[in-house]
């Protein structure tokens, strides 16, 4: 039985917490107008004997970040006040959550290796504890198995790489390391590589991708800071230490082409999860996968607007799935009306008008806004191509009923504005961002790696739209691979589960609503 007074303190912490991380965003928001008037602010802590202990930095990326985390974690932290009314855990996901960030703020403030890697380290634990929320569940323990198993490599790895940085060059600040190291060298290319390798854990890519689908039994609260938030990490860590990772071709083009796989499998299998939240989990998958293959790029400004971009609209989506799932078990299931099948050639049309509308938009407004000479004119790339995806999609939707000159001249109008805001958006961060992010030397990895991409999108919408014959038929059997590749959550029974505490039915509120409706 709970104690009559936890709920009250739970939610009181909840609400402590939430005011606390408003307080933060309030305040990066100020300390942003300072750094936009003067100058980017250093604060460092030395050794007695006169060496650096500890530097962080307040630029334009550091600033982005504190303003994302601690905008999420105000929105987040106000939810959950709702949401765990009750549950004698409350007040310790305020705790954790609040904790959280403010590693989460050290980390993306923290303009030394070894002051990140500690921040870093620290954010993993904390993870970890929120995903162990429900520990009593075995679901629950599975999870925070897998996750705690793929961090603690990324931990290790980053840590060697901080061994390899002091021992070579010392304790030094990002843009001094960026003076000093020698892409050539041993030293450079192993530590190149395991800062990768720590990325690629946190941001759950290949072959690290199992951990996030396996903590969706943590509360609607936990996942929507872990998807928007804590998996960002791996891309903050990438553009942080884009001065060392830059300068080695080989972990730029390891960091590309294993962002680019992980990309086609996430959204391949996101697209067959029958669940909601497991969809966004392997939505999530493979936007981080987006974002890795854009900093492998050396796309360092597009990939830190895609990384709040999806924090935003990924916070949103995990908050609101509750409701979409308990709308749809109070109504039942219900059929769509049968339209009228459409003809091979019709869609072909329809296709080839839905790329063409945003496409030339896109175009367009990138010569407008972008000089030719610009450096960030090519670093645009990946976020044009998912732009024009996107816009694509869209269009073939708005158009599939009648390509009438009504439906065509809706779709210009609305793509033309669209594409100059757009590309108004990438311009500016670039300029805003540039001179926070070292420059890295040339790219190393090509543009060109977006080719294969497009031909494998291409041939899923090819397979998707053929109602016959050998599409249909292969189409059934990428579906059925698919939804044998995904991971499913087992969970091992190698000791006896903790004896079941009592929790209260308004921890699970969909849960709840949908035993009601049945």
């Amino acid at each position: 039985m709970l104690i009559s007074h936890s709920a009250p303190r739970g939610a009181a912490a909840g609400r402590l917490g939430a005011w606390l991380s408003g307080f933060g965003f309030l305040a990066s928001a100020g300390l942003a107008v300072h750094v936009a008037r003067s100058g980017p602010v250093e604060l460092t802590v030395a050794l007695p004997g006169g060496g650096l202990l500890a530097a962080w930095q307040l630029d334009a990326v550091a600033l982005i970040g504190l303003l994302l985390m601690t905008g999420l974690a105000t929105v987040i932290q106000a939810f959950a006040v709702n949401y765990l009314r009750g549950d004698r855990r409350a007040r310790r996901f305020a705790l954790l959550a609040g904790a959280l960030t403010l590693t989460s703020a050290a980390m993306v403030m923290a303009d030394t290796l070894l002051t990140l890697a500690v921040a870093w380290t620290l954010s993993s634990v904390l993870l970890c504890a929120l995903l162990g929320l429900y520990r009593e569940r075995p679901e629950a323990r599975e999870g925070v198995r897998r996750t705690a198993t793929a961090f603690a490599i990324g931990d290790a790895a980053l840590w060697a790489a901080v061994a390899i940085v002091s021992l070579q060059w010392g304790q030094v600040t990002f843009a001094e390391l960026g003076s000093l190291v020698d892409g050539t060298t041993l030293a450079a290319v192993a530590a190149a590589l395991l800062v990768v390798t720590a990325a690629l854990a946190r941001s759950a890519q290949l072959p690290f991708q199992s951990w996030l689908p396996a903590t969706l039994a943590a509360p609607t609260p936990v996942s929507a800071l872990l998807h928007a938030g804590a998996v960002n990490a791996g891309g903050l860590l990438l553009i942080k230490v884009s001065p060392l990772v830059g300068a080695v071709p080989a972990a730029m083009w390891s960091t590309a082409l294993i962002g680019a796989a992980t990309l086609v499998y996430g959204a391949v299998l996101m697209l067959v999860r029958p669940d909601v939240k497991g969809a966004l989990a392997h939505s999530t998958v493979a936007q981080m996968g987006f974002m890795v293959m854009t900093c492998g790029l050396g796309a360092y400004a597009a990939a830190l607007v895609h990384l709040v971009a999806h924090g935003m609209y990924k916070a949103n989506l995990f908050l609101g799935s509750g409701s979409a799932i308990a709308k749809v078990s109070a109504s039942g299931p219900t059929l769509a009306p049968q339209e009228p099948a459409s003809t091979a050639s019709h869609r072909v049309r329809t296709g080839l008008v839905a790329a063409l509308i945003p496409g030339a938009a896109l175009l367009a407004a990138h010569a407008a806004l972008y000089p030719s000479t610009s450096a960030g004119a090519a670093d645009s790339a990946p976020l044009l191509l998912f732009a024009w995806l996107t816009g694509a999609w869209v269009a073939f939707g708005w158009l599939a009923g009648s390509l009438s000159w009504r439906r065509l001249a809706v779709s210009v109008g609305f793509a033309a504005p669209a594409a100059l805001a757009y590309v108004g958006l990438l311009a500016s961060a670039s300029s805003l961002v540039a001179p926070s992010i070292e420059a890295a030397g040339p790219h190393h990895a090509s543009s060109l790696l977006l080719l294969p991409l497009l031909l494998v999108l291409g041939a899923a919408a090819v397979l998707r739209s053929s109602p016959s014959g050998l599409g249909a038929g292969l189409g059934a059997a990428l579906y059925a691979a698919a939804l044998r590749t995904g991971p499913t959550v087992r969970a091992r029974q190698v000791r006896p589960a903790p004896r079941p505490r009592a929790w209260r039915p308004l921890a699970f509120p969909v849960a709840v609503q949908r035993q009601e409706s049945h």
